[in-house]
């Protein structure tokens, strides 16, 4: 509806405001439907916490280690 509200406003373009539900929630449906078929653990906060410490050692430089 916000997509739809905006575009008869004139904020955005129609196409745009159709389209804008889909453009957000088809990234987090791919990366649920990957989670899902490999049998990912995306609960598990061991793997969360992994996977933030290597983005924080990619940013930094610095390898931290878990405790």
């Amino acid at each position: 509806m916000i997509g739809e509200k905006a575009s008869v406003e004139g904020a955005v373009s129609s196409f745009l405001g159709m389209w804008s539900s889909t453009l957000v929630f088809l990234p987090i449906g791919l990366f649920l439907t990957i989670k899902a078929t490999s049998d990912s653990s995306l609960l598990n906060s061991e793997s969360w916490i992994k996977g933030l410490n290597k983005i924080r050692n990619l940013l930094t430089g610095h390898k931290f280690e878990n405790k």
